[in-house]
């Protein structure tokens, strides 16, 4: 009973461990998902391509939806920058489900030398970024240690 007992415990555990991000993979650029930011219901448009993540918004005339949502395969370290933007923006970086820091009114660039850009580092190693429109995050109230979470389609 003891060793059936682990077993479940063990299989429960991966599964929650790898749950947070699994259901990024269900999804295909441009598609909109629902999401509970904190709380708050939101509608974003996703990224998981890497020719999505290097666009991103760029050369939007303004933020789809509520904003857009950026899902990796892995955790690590990510730099965002503001190419060819023509509107501020809230980053709010995300580690499995938790908020782990929100960077707040990033400012739009122009520049004539991409190696002019401004880099934006994530505070820690994450696998989801969103994008909102500058302002958005304080409006909404989102807080590190904040919770993300899919709503089901």
């Amino acid at each position: 009973m003891k060793k059936l007992s682990i077993k479940i415990v063990f299989i429960i555990s991966i599964t929650l461990m790898f749950s947070n991000t699994s259901f990024a993979f269900d999804y295909e650029d441009g598609q909109n998902v629902k999401v509970n930011l904190c709380a708050k219901d939101l509608t974003l448009v996703t990224a998981k391509t890497p020719k999505a993540h290097e666009s991103g918004l760029s050369g939007f005339k303004k933020i789809p939806q509520d904003g857009m949502i950026f899902f990796f395969d892995d955790i690590k370290p990510r730099v965002f920058w503001m190419k060819d933007m023509n509107f501020p923006l809230d980053m709010v970086w995300i580690t499995g489900d938790e908020i782990i820091g929100i960077t707040e009114n990033i400012p739009t660039q122009k520049v004539d030398d991409d190696s002019e850009l401004k880099l934006y580092p994530s505070p820690q190693k994450v696998d989801i970024v969103i994008e909102l429109n500058a302002g958005r995050a304080k409006k909404l109230k989102l807080k590190t240690g904040g919770k993300l979470k899919l709503l089901v389609q």
